[in-house]
């Protein structure tokens, strides 16, 4: 019982943790290009 709950917590923290890196790659794509950061 334990061990599929944080199985289950583990999992869901490696998708939230993919999700951040994910959006943090983007933002830093966005910052990198002189084109995109001129547009608000």
């Amino acid at each position: 019982m334990i061990d599929v709950f944080l199985g289950t917590d583990y999992a869901e923290l490696r998708g939230l943790h993919g999700f951040i890196l994910f959006f943090f790659r983007v933002i830093r794509v966005i910052l990198r290009n002189p084109c995109l950061k001129i547009v608000p």
